[in-house]
């Protein structure tokens, strides 16, 4: 139950003139949970992958300590045992085929008593009510049930620290609120020293002990008083939705498709409206498999037409100048090294040339994206790539655009002028959107239409 103590802590980028963090004084309390809020890009993740000593290419001043010992000195195999951390993107952390196979190999890591694993892993998996995931195969996951298995494999581990950045980015809010709950009876009844950073405040209130925000190049503590009226905001929105009417651009007739053997849907005769339309359902129900059915990427069961046209005789060239889905995965969108690579890949495959430099040049700047275009994607914070990939595929100009969890990583402010650029620059030029989306804070008059996936079926709501 060690305090975690940042002394002095000075960092910015290699070949980046930017300070991220300056003169940073505070203390994570051993033993309870804090959250680490601020705005996306802000370096959150960079603290967090520091303190737990898996990246010993930043290059930083000052102290970073657990207890007495500086995490410096601390031996790779010390820190396995002591510290566990989930990534913003689930995908970077496996390293097995098989969800029970990664709990097995990262308790074998720690060297743990062979005689002690199985049970351990039986645990963990019924502590985070996983059991039927044991023997999937980690590809077949979605975004939140990848989540919810690394949080069984540090339930595995039962490391001291645990650290999670962005945990809920891909997960439905009930299931956000049963994941806290078994991270505050971690902290509770374990006394584990757990680290959230989130953007989503929503369903914190009672829970976190301390919150951290970032402002600018410092990190503040807020005081109780603050940190309840910060928590107790509203953080959901209760919104209205228009039934569908108007022009039709995609209709599915006898549809259904599989997945492990497992028919996620099956709809007799469902049509996609054109406007912005929000698509919700549970985490793993099949939101991003019905994306890819619908994009020629997953086979399926059925007719899907495309302005009256089954777009399986639609040739892929002509197909893909009207559709476009942006990846839950930031990381399968990118094909090039640099910001400014992608930008020139996707101006150069552009269908219109609405997209002007000067245009672009003014959306880097409302995305905080300006003075990057040198920079490797891949090291782009969560919440850059993602309004990076937004661009990208703004360029390329398609009729419509199937976005997987676009506002993941997003702070407020990044999550309402993504809203107003597609506003502005697609929706009211006669284009389309339908949108998954588990985060809450930024529902409000951007969607016109809600659709809800349960019990194999789409449906048309008129209230959130």
């Amino acid at each position: 139950m060690s305090n975690i103590e940042v002394q002095n802590f000075n960092f910015k980028y290699q070949k980046s003139a930017e300070q991220i963090f300056e003169n940073v004084n505070l203390t994570f309390p051993g033993g309870e949970l804090s959250l680490l809020t601020g705005p996306s890009g802000c370096g959150k993740s960079t603290l967090m992958t520091i303190i737990a000593g898996l990246d010993r290419d930043k290059k930083y001043t000052g102290d970073i300590t657990i207890g007495v010992q500086n995490i410096k000195d601390i031996k790779p195999a010390e820190r396995a045992k002591l510290i566990s951390m989930m990534f913003q993107d689930p995908n970077q952390q496996f390293v097995m085929q098989k969800v029970q196979e990664e709990l097995i190999f990262a308790l074998e890591n720690i060297q743990t008593p062979a005689a002690e694993i199985d049970a351990k892993v039986q645990a963990a998996l019924d502590f985070c009510d996983i059991q039927y995931l044991a023997d999937r195969k980690i590809i077949t996951l979605s975004g939140g049930e990848k989540q919810k298995v690394i949080l069984a494999t540090m339930v595995a581990l039962d490391s001291d620290i645990m650290l999670l950045d962005e945990p809920f980015a891909s997960i439905d809010f009930p299931s956000k609120q049963d994941i806290l709950a078994k991270l505050v009876k971690l902290q509770t009844e374990k006394h584990k020293t757990i680290i959230i950073s989130d953007h989503d405040l929503a369903g914190y209130a009672g829970l976190v002990n301390h919150l951290f925000r970032v402002e600018g190049t410092s990190i503040k503590e807020l005081s109780t008083s603050e940190t309840e009226q910060v928590l107790n905001t509203n953080h959901q929105s209760n919104v209205n939705f228009k039934l569908p009417n108007g022009s039709v651009n995609i209709e599915l007739t006898d549809f259904s498709f599989k997945a492990q053997q497992k028919t996620l849907l099956n709809c007799d005769d469902f049509k996609f409206y054109q406007g912005c339309t929000l698509l919700t359902g549970a985490s793993g129900i099949g939101k991003s498999t019905l994306f890819r059915s619908l994009t020629k990427l997953k086979k399926y069961a059925g007719n899907v037409t495309l302005a009256d046209i089954n777009i399986k005789k639609i040739k892929n060239k002509l197909f893909y100048q009207e559709i476009a889905l942006i990846f839950q995965n930031a990381n399968d969108q990118f094909l090039d090294v640099t910001v400014n690579e992608e930008i020139e890949l996707a101006k150069s495959t552009a269908l219109s040339d609405y997209w002007t430099a000067e245009k672009i040049d003014q959306a880097l700047i409302g995305l905080n994206l300006d003075g990057k275009k040198d920079q490797v994607v891949y090291t782009l914070s969560g919440g850059q790539k993602k309004k990076l990939q937004i661009l990208l595929m703004l360029i390329r100009d398609t009729n419509i655009m199937l976005l997987d969890e676009p506002f993941a990583g997003l702070d407020k402010k990044s999550v309402e002028f993504v809203e107003s650029m597609l506003q502005t620059e697609f929706l009211n030029r006669n284009h389309s959107l339908v949108v998954i989306s588990h985060q809450i804070f930024q529902f409000h008059d951007f969607f016109e239409y809600h659709i809800e996936f349960a019990n194999q079926a789409l449906t048309y709501k008129e209230v959130l």
